[in-house]
């Protein structure tokens, strides 16, 4: 176990020192961390296998943008993972403020989402793929190249992510908000959130995307974790994790 806790220690030596985003780790009360972040909201889930990468970004009628722009957002370390504050031009006046931690009974990451004071129409757009199956030493970016013979099956607002050798399948579950519009996207058209989201799926590069209207006040959940017989989670659990 210690091997692979020093894994992820490596690689975002690594790329901290290449001047690469992905710079913190988030461990829960786990002894060996596996999810990685950056200072905007972006995570990847490393077992230490690449197991996929969440992007988010914020769509207001035919304009958007990825929540990285550094001048926009605050990040901060917290007891139990990482806040951050995002606010945008698109946010008119209002922040959107995302918490984030990874899960203690098992590998896994869960963030939580609040707008306040945001226009109406705003979407919040979320984005999961770029499982390899392979432990990488490069940054764990939602990257096309990741993204092959990645195959999702969706069920309302959760999904399961089948990827790696076809004889020895690794899974990943996934829960995000039921009022997102989920649709598969290609991976090759990332220029926008609005331009993956309406990539289509016809790709060799596929992932998941979703678009969520934000209301102000209310507060979503999204959570990718190994499943097991002590986490077996369904949305409404999301709050008390």
């Amino acid at each position: 176990m210690k091997a692979v806790s020093l894994s992820l220690a490596l690689l975002m030596a690594v790329l901290s020192a290449q001047g690469a985003p992905f710079g913190r780790a988030l461990s829960g009360s786990r002894e060996q961390p596996r999810v990685a972040s950056c200072d905007h909201p972006e995570f990847a889930l490393l077992l230490p296998h690449m197991s996929g990468n969440l992007k988010l970004g914020i769509i207001s009628d035919n304009r958007s943008a990825w929540l990285n722009n550094p001048q926009n957002i605050k990040a901060a370390s917290t007891k139990n993972g990482v806040s951050y504050e995002v606010t945008d031009p698109l946010l008119g006046k209002g922040t959107l403020t995302l918490r984030a931690r990874a899960l203690n009974a098992t590998d896994g990451l869960l963030v939580e989402a609040e707008a306040l004071g945001v226009p109406e129409g705003v979407k919040l757009l979320w984005a999961y793929g770029g499982a390899c199956g392979k432990v990488i030493d490069a940054e764990p970016a939602l990257a096309p190249e990741y993204c092959r013979n990645n195959v999702f099956s969706v069920e309302g607002g959760a999904f399961t992510l089948y990827f790696g050798e076809v004889m020895r399948l690794k899974i990943v579950q996934g829960l995000t908000p039921p009022e997102s519009e989920i649709c598969l996207s290609d991976a090759r058209q990332q220029s926008s959130p609005l331009a993956f989201f309406q990539s289509g799926k016809k790709t060799d590069a596929p992932a998941l995307t979703g678009a969520l209207p934000l209301l102000n006040g209310q507060k979503y959940y999204f959570c990718v974790y190994v499943q097991s017989a002590k986490a077996d989670y369904a949305y409404y659990m999301l709050p008390q994790l």
